[in-house]
């Protein structure tokens, strides 16, 4: 049942809808990318889509999310600071991001996007220090390919390998697995940093 639906799912959007949402994620709408990534990968591959194609067009939809924040950031900086000073997790991110650009540069960038919470606010710092725009989006183009990458491949070569187990909840089951596997690796990573 799961793969029929996946499969209609990929047949109705197809590369639009996983532009799209990209797009939405990377443009700080609140979907986390390491539940969507693998699910839509994982789609692909039941759609029988092509996976590389779908890993483009993620990117595509990464580079429109992320420069909206940036603009949003260059042309409204002082107002958006404004309102992420009173969410304490979205200063302390807004912080860490910033603390990454001035050490790093462009190259915090592709970094900031391998780290949960950073990736998503990392452009703004950008913006509002006036980054040039095509350092700007070289350096987040690199990181969103990494990531999406990753991401996505989890969850088209769970399908191809073979190891998803028949029947109704076909698949299901992954999608946790993959999300724990991730979160593991970043809080092991963040707890050798600090």
């Amino acid at each position: 049942m799961l793969q029929s639906f996946l499969s209609a799912l990929m047949e109705q959007v197809g590369y639009g809808g996983v532009f799209l949402a990209t797009a939405l994620e990377y443009g700080c709408f609140p979907i986390s990318s390491e539940v969507l990534f693998p699910f839509l990968g994982y789609a692909v591959y039941v759609g029988g889509k092509s996976l590389p194609l779908a890993i483009v067009a993620a990117t595509l939809g990464a580079m429109v999310g992320c420069s909206a924040c940036y603009g949003v950031a260059r042309f409204f900086g002082a107002f958006l600071l404004g309102i992420g000073k009173r969410f304490d997790s979205v200063a302390e991110a807004m912080g860490a991001a910033e603390d990454m650009l001035n050490q790093y540069g462009p190259w915090a960038l592709c970094f900031g996007r391998l780290v949960p919470l950073v990736r998503t606010y990392i452009s703004f710092p950008a913006g509002f220090g006036k980054m040039r725009f095509v350092s700007f989006l070289f350096s987040s183009a690199v990181g969103a390919l990494i990531w999406n990458t990753a991401l996505f491949s989890i969850g088209y070569f769970c399908g191809l390998s073979g190891t998803i187990l028949e029947g109704e909840a076909n698949g299901v089951w992954m999608i946790p697995v993959g999300v724990v596997l991730i979160g593991f690796f970043f809080c092991k990573k963040r707890k050798k940093q600090r």
